[in-house]
């Protein structure tokens, strides 16, 4: 397996946690709404921010696959 795929791979595996992530908010979002808390969950921003850096890195490791192949 070369480089670049290696690090094509890693960046799948980025993206599934990033999906999970997602899920995992809208969960929360939902029961908000459900419970009519009328609150975000406490848990959307770090989440939210975790969940970019996550696009981001696969970004990164996607450009530099690009650069190795």
């Amino acid at each position: 397996m070369t480089s670049g795929e290696r690090l094509r791979d890693l960046a799948g595996e980025l993206d599934r946690i990033g999906e999970t992530l997602t899920e995992i908010l809208v969960e929360e979002l939902r029961e908000a709404v459900e419970s009519e808390r009328g609150e975000k969950p406490v848990i959307e921003k770090p989440v939210s921010q975790a969940r970019r850096a996550i696009e981001k890195a696969v970004r990164h490791l996607h450009e530099a696959a690009d650069r190795v192949e």
